[in-house]
């Protein structure tokens, strides 16, 4: 997800994508720059605007089902004036901890280290 926001982030800058839509001639009105995205886009999407938000001070995200664990505590508090999560129902990903995501990682290395079983087909 970090990867895949540098990039769009680099991609926008290089090709002048957001200068170019908020220099339109003509235009009279003032927009604000919004970030949006679903489940691992989602992410990206928060990434990007913590990427993006000293530029845009203005850029709010929406993250609809954003994997949980995504953001540190101190980040959460930081960007929640400018990101906004939306999980519907019992969803677990988005509700899904950072230390509940490192316990699984343990687990399935452990399951995997301890499988008798061959690890190529």
């Amino acid at each position: 997800m970090v990867q895949a926001a540098v990039y769009i982030r680099d991609k926008l800058k290089e090709d002048g994508l957001l200068t170019n839509a908020f220099a339109k001639d003509g235009v009279d009105e003032t927009y604000d720059l919004v970030s949006v995205g679903h489940s691992l886009g989602a992410g990206t999407a928060a990434i990007l605007a913590i990427l993006l938000r000293q530029e845009f001070p203005n850029l709010h995200c929406y993250a609809f089902s954003p994997p949980g664990g995504l953001l540190s505590e101190a980040c959460v508090q930081e960007t929640k004036s400018f990101i906004t999560s939306i999980v519907v129902g019992k969803d677990v990903v988005p509700r899904i901890g950072l230390s509940q995501l490192e316990v699984l990682r343990a687990d399935l290395i452990n399951v995997i280290k301890n499988s008798k079983e061959p690890k190529v087909v």
